[in-house]
């Protein structure tokens, strides 16, 4: 059967019995035809979608995609793994502040200085384009978090976009600026690792090489 768009629908292809004893669909992939704010087509995870609890009319289902009483590979590190990845990453940036200076620099002499004002805002610039360009790229991931093996997902499994990694880490800069970086500590009591800018966002970071073996695993059961 064709769906209102025309895209084929693909059937649920049966129950999937979690280890903890819950039951849980196994989701296909999504036959959607959206795509983020430059039209690159995200994918849609598939993964076994419930916490494990079960409520007074089955179970409670969650809205993500990754369960960590299921697979608990996919989040086992993530923590230190992240901060691994941040120290990384910020050493990047400030390595890329220095060609940027550079070519401000330059545009200050031909503009007259005009151009020189852009040094007040000059680190905010290369942070957000680098994590556009990495975070929000194809591998979803920064530089530093491909080091570490994690990467970023969202509540259905799809990878990040340039907006969405924008937004990530203006919100994290803002919690930790507002509420010190004690907000961090946050994730020690998410039962995925979460931060609160992850919790506000939807997303959470999970290890990539489990993601592979889940994702090729459970892609040959739909």
């Amino acid at each position: 059967p064709a769906d209102r768009d025309g895209a084929s629908a693909v059937p649920a292809r049966g129950i999937e019995r979690l280890r903890n004893g819950a039951e849980a669909t196994i989701l296909t992939p999504a036959s959607g035809h959206w795509g983020d704010w430059y039209g690159r087509p995200r994918t849609r995870g598939v993964s076994l979608m419930s916490d494990g609890r079960r409520g007074a009319a089955g179970p409670v289902r969650s809205r993500y995609v990754y369960d960590p009483a299921a697979d608990p590979e996919l989040y086992a590190g993530v923590l230190s793994k992240r901060v691994v990845a941040f120290v990384a990453d910020a050493i990047l940036v400030l390595l890329l502040m220095i060609p940027a200076a550079l070519v401000v620099f330059i545009l200050g002499i031909v503009t007259l200085g005009i151009a020189w004002v852009l040094y007040g805002v000059l680190f905010a610039l290369v942070a957000l384009g680098y994590v556009a360009l990495t975070l929000g790229g194809r591998s979803s991931a920064t530089v530093g978090m491909r080091w570490a093996g994690v990467e970023l997902r969202t509540a259905d499994g799809g990878t990040a976009y340039p907006l969405l990694a924008i937004l990530h880490a203006l919100i994290f800069w803002f919690s930790c600026a507002l509420l010190t970086p004690l907000v961090l500590l946050v994730g020690l009591f998410t039962t995925r690792n979460q931060l609160l800018h992850d919790l506000i966002l939807g997303t959470v970071v999970v290890n990539s090489a489990p993601l592979v073996r889940l994702e090729t695993r459970q892609a040959g059961l739909v």
